[in-house]
C-alpha cells in the first residue's frame, strides 16, 4: 500500500507507533483517567515554559488561539498593529476587524521578513496602539519574524 502525504503547513508525517497509539479508544474528557493525564500535561507544560503560573491549554488550532487572545485582551475600538506577511498575518487583521478593533496593518511582500525600523515607525505613528499582533513564523511563506528582537 502506498502512503500518501499531505504537504501543507500543519499535519506532518507520523511515525507508525504514533499512528498506532492514535488508533486506541479515546478517553472521555470527563473521566478520572483523563483528568489524571491532563494534570500531568499541565505540570509538564509548566516545566517546559519554566513557570509556576497556569498554562492555558486551548482545544483549537492556531486560529482559535488568535481569536481567544483578541477576544479576551482587547476592547472594541482599540487600536492594534498587525504584521501581515502571509495568510496567518492576514488573519490577525481579519480577526481584529471582526471584533471591532482598529488594526493598523504592516503589509509585507510575501517572503519578506519584518524590518524592525518599519515596526518602530508604525509604533511611533500610532502611540495609542495597545499591542503588536504577529506570529513567530509565517508558515504560509516559510518566513521567520524577528521575535527576539521585537
Amino acid at each position: 500500500m502506498k502512503k500518501t502525504y499531505l504537504l501543507t503547513p500543519g499535519p506532518t508525517p507520523l511515525p507508525p507507533e504514533v499512528t498506532a497509539a492514535l488508533a486506541q479508544p479515546l478517553l472521555h474528557h470527563r473521566t478520572p483517567e483523563f483528568e489524571k493525564i491532563f494534570r500531568e500535561i499541565q505540570t509538564g507544560l509548566k516545566a517546559l515554559f519554566q513557570t509556576q503560573q497556569t498554562v492555558l491549554t486551548l482545544t483549537a488550532a492556531g486560529t482559535g488561539a488568535m481569536d481567544a487572545a483578541i477576544a479576551n485582551v482587547f476592547r472594541r475600538d482599540d487600536t492594534v498593529i498587525t504584521v501581515n506577511g502571509g495568510k496567518f498575518g492576514e488573519r490577525w487583521t481579519k480577526i481584529a476587524r471582526a471584533y471591532g478593533l482598529r488594526p493598523v496593518e504592516i503589509l509585507l511582500e510575501r517572503g519578506e521578513t519584518l524590518e524592525l525600523h518599519r515596526l518602530e515607525q508604525t509604533i511611533r505613528a500610532n502611540p495609542s496602539a495597545k499591542a503588536v499582533l504577529f506570529q513567530a513564523s509565517e508558515t504560509s511563506t516559510g518566513v521567520r519574524l524577528p521575535v527576539q528582537e521585537i
